[in-house]
């Protein structure tokens, strides 16, 4: 119950949804049927699901459509006829996800093709009349079959103004150019979670033009967001997570400004807006968010990893993860050519491949191998060589869409047997690698190098061929590893 009654305009008749909106005094003359004309009709989705609101927000959008078209003298908005045509439009935008704009755009594009199509027969039989009187005929052909009035339109208006550039043309040009064709999941749920949101507070995003969005649509998405609760149930987004949500929807409308050559006719209303002080928090760096893991921790988690994990890939990587600093999808991701043992000083690439992409450019980086590191890592490569592996991944288990996360979840519930410090995360391991850099003295070059953080310097950016870099990284990491506690790297 509680979903519906955040539907607006969604009651319940005789246990059903349904859909109704009163139709404005303004236009109720052109629906003579009935005193008090409605747009009703009964949802064909009845159950509360996220099909559901689908359904409502193209409703929705199908009202405000006939509303303007009515408005505007269309005639096929007014009578019962005109309700039941727009009612229909609404199911079939369902299975339609194109939006208005790029209906009209493929429409005036069929309509084209085919007055080029009757030029020829037009001309053998009846003598060449131009293209209004082709126009013409395709149009009373189109009515006669009772054909889409959208195609009819394009055919007898070719340069009629196509419909406004709206939210959600500057979300489809966003997936297009932002997330590729073929996103991972989670970039593809993130974003589909960021529209949900702008339809929540603002309506179907087919309905507002980017012309007409304004500051106080801006603040509205805001003040929502600031008072949404959490996918777990548990309390209110972060103010940091909304943040993130509207530099997402303020990158979308920038796009679609843009890219649809609309700087001088519109501006997007998420610039520069901030977040009320009374929400802000001092702002935390990722080193006071999480801990390096205590050393009686890290040695009773090895120990447990290491003798109750079944899943030899997950030891490994929990080995190469605790040696090398990296991040998790960054040794997840790895693939067998990117283990360079051959070399002085044995190393791993961390670089983009199919299946990985990286947080920046900086992360890009060889990473010495050593102590039980280079050991881990020879003993990857035979396990995929001794399985022959069609796979190239240096973890095929783990290469793959949500590999990463299936990694982090399985070892944190072994963490969560040593340690129940919200602070200690398997990403622990990195703070541990920078914390002995750190005591031993390595340099700041070296830490950045090692670690994948981008470097001040241009010098230590752009200079400096691989055996250099890897003669000092190696040296840093070598006296880092040395201050781990004793026990460390003892295998069972």
């Amino acid at each position: 119950m509680a979903l519906v009654m955040k539907l607006d305009n969604v009651v319940i008749n005789k246990g059903k949804y349904v859909y109704s909106r009163r139709i404005p005094t303004d236009l109720k003359h052109h629906y003579p049927s009935s005193k008090e004309p409605f747009f009703r009709c009964r949802l064909r989705v009845q159950q509360l699901n996220a099909d559901l609101v689908a359904e409502h927000a193209a409703l929705e959008a199908a009202f405000a459509r006939l509303v303007a078209d009515a408005r505007d003298g269309v005639p096929e908005a007014y009578g019962d006829s005109g309700l039941e045509l727009y009612k229909q439009k609404a199911w079939s935008s369902i299975d339609d996800p194109r939006t208005e704009r790029e209906k009209w755009e493929d429409m005036r594009d069929e309509a084209e093709a085919l007055v080029r199509s009757v030029r020829g027969v037009f001309a053998d039989h009846f003598g060449d009349g131009g293209d209004e009187e082709r126009r013409q005929i395709i149009a009373e052909d189109i009515e006669r079959r009772n054909g889409d009035p959208l195609l009819y339109r394009a055919v007898i208006q070719p340069s009629a103004t196509p419909p406004p550039v709206t939210l959600a043309d500057a979300a489809k040009v966003y997936e297009r150019e932002r997330l590729g064709a073929n996103p991972n999941r989670s970039a593809r749920n993130t974003f589909n979670k960021i529209k949900r949101r702008l339809e929540t507070s603002l309506g179907p995003l087919d309905s507002l033009p980017l012309r007409s969005l304004n500051r106080e649509h801006a603040r509205k998405v805001r003040d929502d967001l600031l008072s949404a609760p959490k996918a777990s149930g548990n309390g209110l987004l972060s103010p940091a997570s909304v943040q993130r949500e509207i530099n997402s929807i303020k990158a979308m409308i920038s796009l679609g400004i843009t890219e649809f050559d609309l700087r001088r006719e519109a501006f997007n209303p998420f610039e520069k807006l901030s977040l009320p002080p009374s929400v802000m928090k001092a702002p935390r760096s990722e080193w006071e968010e999480r801990d390096p893991l205590p050393d009686d921790v890290l040695l009773a988690v090895r120990h447990r990893i290491l003798t109750h994990v079944r899943i030899p890939e997950l030891r490994l990587i929990w080995r190469l993860l605790q040696a090398t600093g990296c991040r998790g999808a960054e040794i997840t991701g790895l693939q067998i050519e990117d283990v360079v043992l051959s070399h002085a000083a044995p190393h791993l690439w961390v670089r983009w491949n199919d299946e990985r992409q990286l947080k920046t450019k900086t992360s890009v980086r060889p990473v010495p191998l050593v102590g039980d590191g280079l050991v881990a890592a020879k003993e990857a490569l035979d396990a995929t060589r001794g399985e022959h592996k069609s796979s190239q991944a240096l973890f095929p288990r783990y290469a793959r869409e949500g590999g990463p996360d299936a990694v982090s979840s399985a070892l944190m519930s072994h963490l969560r047997k040593e340690t129940k410090d919200r602070r200690h995360v398997v990403y622990s391991l990195r703070h541990n690698v920078k914390s002995w850099l750190g005591q031993s003295g390595a340099s700041e070059r070296d830490e950045n190098r090692i670690l994948g953080h981008a470097e001040a310097s241009v010098g230590n950016r752009y200079y400096g061929g691989l055996d250099d870099r890897l003669r000092g990284t190696q040296a840093a990491l070598e006296a880092a590893l040395a201050l781990a506690p004793e026990g460390a790297w003892e295998l069972p």
